[in-house]
């Protein structure tokens, strides 16, 4: 079977609207099956029982970067909803901040098999666990998302569901659409690669009588990034920042063909990282782990900013 023959589809849980494909490069979701064995005590010597008794719902999806595609689920990894100011004609302002709400979506796995044969996954009561951008050196800007819900339909119906085409914006890439990155305290610094990482902490509630997770409970909402900087004088007096346990703010932007901006805030952050050290003729580079704190003033250690120019 051809891997271009498969589509992944969501729609937000409640919706009675279409199915909206997604660009993804890869996906693993799958049903997870937790069984227990007999431990009955026999003259045979072998086991005599696999029960199951778990059935979990849970998935990853691999993307490129594009503008508005996956607003939707850093909302959702941010466990809020973007507070949307402006408008036509002036441009439209998306604040994204870390809350408490839980969305949760329907997710459908299609299989076009050659003869003609189409199957449908349905995993039901999806959330997004984690979510992570990786903004690398001459290349394209990637993610990935961590989805766990509560129950899976292997013989779904999708009858009567119609299913909107995946969306066309550009992939951002490293090169072409990075904007300012900043780092307190620090100038001219050579930054090789950032990412950043949400994660809901999400915890499975089981009960009596259920195979399946009846919900998904809210844990600590945690963020980290990383950063790797070429090895220079700025950077030595940065790296002395993590001995003290000095706070700092970082910010980096994104911007796509068309003009749309992601600008990341993190207004107080501790950093650690080691001294570098390499072989004879080696580049010295340095990997900073960015812990974000809780900003009082703001009210979330991330803030995510997104500019759509005016139409």
């Amino acid at each position: 079977m051809k891997t271009n023959s498969t589509t992944l589809a969501y729609r937000v849980t409640g919706d009675t609207g279409n199915f909206k494909i997604l660009n993804r490069t890869s996906d693993t979701f799958n049903p997870e099956t937790t069984t227990v064995q007999d431990d009955d005590i026999n003259d045979s010597r072998q086991l005599s029982d696999d029960r199951l008794v778990g059935l979990d719902a849970a998935g990853t999806v691999e993307f490129q970067l594009r503008a508005d595609t996956y607003d939707i689920f850093l909302a959702a990894a941010m466990a809020t909803t973007a507070v949307t100011t402006g408008g036509d004609p002036d441009p439209t302002v998306d604040t994204y901040k870390i809350g408490k709400e839980q969305p949760s979506f329907e997710i459908i796995k299609t299989f076009n098999f050659p003869d003609g044969t189409v199957k449908h996954a349905y995993f039901e009561g999806m959330q997004v666990d984690t979510f992570n951008i990786t903004v690398p050196t001459r290349d394209k800007i990637t993610g990935s998302i961590g989805f766990v819900g509560t129950t899976v339909d292997l013989d779904y119906d999708a009858s009567g569901i119609t299913f909107d085409a995946a969306p066309t914006q550009p992939v951002i890439d490293g090169s072409n659409n990075i904007g300012t990155v900043s780092i307190e305290g620090v100038t001219g610094a050579v930054v090789k690669q950032f990412s950043i990482d949400f994660n809901n902490n999400l915890e499975a509630v089981y009960a009596l009588d259920s195979q399946t997770a009846v919900e998904q409970d809210l844990g600590e909402a945690t963020a980290e990034g990383s950063a790797e900087l070429r090895f220079s004088p700025v950077t030595y007096d940065l790296y002395k920042s993590t001995i003290t346990n000095a706070e700092v703010a970082i910010s980096f932007g994104i911007v796509d063909d068309n003009g749309i901006t992601y600008d990341f805030s993190l207004p107080r952050c501790k950093l650690s990282s080691d001294l570098p050290s390499g072989s004879k003729g080696d580049t010295l580079n340095q990997t900073y782990t960015i812990t974000p704190l809780y900003h009082d003033v703001s009210g979330s250690s991330v803030i995510v900013t997104k500019t759509t120019p005016a139409a």
